[in-house]
């Protein structure tokens, strides 16, 4: 049973690491494409790339989403953490993309480019503060799981967490999951 309840657990996280997985892979892909651009203007942003080792921290974050135990009857908070985790990189991913499409812009412009480029003034400021948030995330979710042996699920609060922040498809996934076992005596 113990097996059962860790495959389903191991379910619910690979399907969060799965969807990590592929925004870190696009990150990499982002980061080495801005880092290695040799047009003005972004030079802040590599700089920031560089110094926050962007690449490293997500690698490091997805490995340890990975090994994370987590099964049916784990605390919501530590399911609503990796779930937070994720948006978290999935705006860097979404900063990062808009980085990269005004560099390719600016990139194009040959007449007057000194007046119609970007700037990246406002990029660098969300891309250091989406940098700080994921960083802050990623330390709760070493504090939770400090404590989760002592934490058990509340089902009055988790009611109310996924009827209003929790992403409703972590949780319905679960119980169709749960829902679907069949225990053999």
């Amino acid at each position: 049973m113990n097996f059962l309840i860790g495959a389903i657990g191991a379910n619910l996280t690979m399907g969060l690491v799965t969807g990590v997985s592929a925004m870190a892979t696009n990150i990499y892909s982002l980061t080495s494409t801005i880092s290695h651009n040799i047009s003005n203007g972004e030079d802040d942003i590599k700089k920031l790339i560089k110094e926050a080792d962007l690449d490293v921290k997500i690698k490091t974050i997805l490995c340890v989403l990975s090994e994370i135990k987590i099964n049916i009857s784990s605390p919501y908070t530590l399911h609503f953490s990796v779930q937070e985790i994720k948006n978290a990189i999935k705006d860097i991913e979404t900063e990062l993309e808009q980085i990269q499409y005004r560099i390719t812009y600016n990139n194009s412009l040959f007449i007057g480019s000194a007046f119609r480029k970007y700037k990246f003034h406002n990029n660098y400021d969300r891309l250091e503060t989406l940098i700080k948030t994921l960083d802050k995330r990623y330390k709760m979710l070493f504090d939770i799981l400090k404590i989760e042996n002592t934490m058990a699920q509340n089902k009055d609060i988790t009611n109310y967490l996924t009827s209003s922040t929790l992403d409703k498809k972590l949780i319905s996934s679960s119980d169709i999951i749960h829902n679907s076992i069949e225990f053999i005596d």
